[in-house]
């Protein structure tokens, strides 16, 4: 045990707590235990791990807060700890962790403010801290994080202007940027048309909460322009509050067995700039992939939504166009499920 250097025991279904005696395996470089059904809180004698690089623990049951100790843990590389339960704020330690290109804290239930600290971390190029419960307003530290690709703020209790800053983010891939859900705003011109450029949806201003009565009556996980919209056939399109008529493509059930793909597809048109596509009902952890123009796989898709487990997974895209797009679906496990594909106008 000693002498580990690589630990993978993911997907096994295993219960009860992370054991103490793990963290006495000094020489761990990788730890893999995504998949499971582990609870309790992540041990703060994970500092015993200074060779640590990679860090998995996603989809279990973890509660309590993430441990300071990790930001002594310099050799840090990678930390996945999303779909979790955990609690409490982002430690500002983890700051100190230079060689970090990957922080994955999303589907917790973390608050407070985002540390500062996190603008030090100038290799990151993937920052998920969405689907929270964090406030205040986003730092002009995230403006020092030129190596950024993608970055998910959506769903939390964000608020404020927007800094300029984020300006500096030039290597933010298109699409891989998620506002959604806050309350922010901007008068700046410029920073609005940067940001629009790199946003999931082309426009971070209009899916912003604009008051509590806002809710999301779609269904289609996202506060948008489209909610509370009035209900009017696909023929007679009104402009209330930037509402827009809705088209349903696909609703149907199926089963996809374990290492197996079902696939689905429909051709859109340009008339349809907006495409939800949704799974819901799981049995099983089946997995959501979409793409435009071919068939998507582990590593070409434009939405991946990932939460692991039963959880329902929505992809919500843009259509420019007319496009042939692909909806698959991938039994990690074998299992049943509903798939709803719409579109707006």
């Amino acid at each position: 045990m000693k002498e580990l250097s690589e630990l993978n025991i993911s997907g096994n279904k295993l219960t009860g707590e992370i054991p103490v005696e793990l963290f006495n395996a000094r020489k761990l470089q990788i730890i893999y235990l995504r998949e499971n059904e582990i609870s309790g809180n992540i041990p703060h004698e994970i500092v015993n791990l200074s060779n640590l690089e990679i860090l998995h623990i996603f989809s279990n049951k973890l509660s309590g807060t993430i441990p300071i100790e990790i930001g002594e843990l310099k050799k840090l590389e990678n930390i996945w700890l999303h779909n979790n339960f955990l609690t409490g704020t982002i430690p500002h330690e983890l700051g100190q962790l230079k060689y970090l290109s990957d922080l994955s804290l999303s589907y917790n239930q973390l608050y407070g403010e985002i540390p500062i600290e996190i603008g030090n971390l100038l290799k990151l190029k993937n920052l998920y801290i969405d689907n929270n419960n964090l406030s205040g307003s986003l730092p002009k530290e995230l403006g020092n994080l030129f190596n950024l690709k993608e970055l998910y703020l959506n769903n939390n209790k964000l608020k404020g202007e927007i800094p300029i800053e984020l300006t500096k983010l030039t290597n933010l891939l298109e699409k891989k940027l998620n506002l959604c859900s806050n309350s922010f705003y901007s008068n700046n011109n410029y920073l609005i048309s940067f940001l629009n450029n790199k946003h999931i949806d082309g426009d971070w201003q209009s899916c912003q909460n604009r008051s509590d009565e806002i809710k999301d009556t779609d269904n289609d996980g996202v506060i948008d322009q489209w909610d509370n919209c009035p209900k009017t056939p696909i023929n007679s399109c009104v402009n209330n509050r930037g509402c827009s008529c809705e088209h349903s493509i696909i609703d149907e059930k199926g089963t996809v067995e374990k290492g197996k793909w079902k696939t689905y597809y429909a051709n859109i048109d340009n008339s349809h700039s907006n495409i939800i596509v949704k799974i819901q009902n799981l049995t099983e952890d089946v997995d959501l992939y979409v793409k435009k123009s071919n068939k998507p796989d582990f590593d070409n898709y434009d939405c991946r939504p990932y939460k692991g487990g039963k959880r329902d997974e929505i992809c919500n895209l843009s259509n420019s166009g007319d496009n042939l797009w692909y909806f698959c679906i991938y039994g990690y496990k074998t299992g049943d499920f509903t798939i709803s594909v719409k579109t707006k106008r």
